[in-house]
């Protein structure tokens, strides 16, 4: 039953770029539609954890649906953290 309700609900994966869409589709099979829109909304400096959450909270909004974010960032050891996300 789970794996039906499962079905039923449609989850985004939303990216404007496309090697991020094959891979998330790759990884994610069947069970996620991959979307090229663009949602324009600002980027928090906050942890990695928070700017993927916060992203997926807001596009989610501007799709009225379901969306999986996720983000990456570069830290230096021995420059404190910087860049940082």
């Amino acid at each position: 039953r789970q794996s039906a309700i499962r079905q039923q609900i449609k989850r985004y994966f939303i990216s404007g770029n496309n090697h991020k869409l094959v891979e998330a589709q790759a990884i994610l099979g069947i069970a996620i539609e991959v979307s090229s829109k663009t949602v324009d909304a600002p980027e928090i400096q906050e942890t990695i954890e928070e700017i993927a959450e916060e992203r997926a909270r807001r596009t989610s909004a501007a799709i009225n649906g379901h969306a999986l974010a996720e983000d990456k960032a570069l830290y230096f050891h021995a420059l404190n953290g910087l860049p940082g996300p």
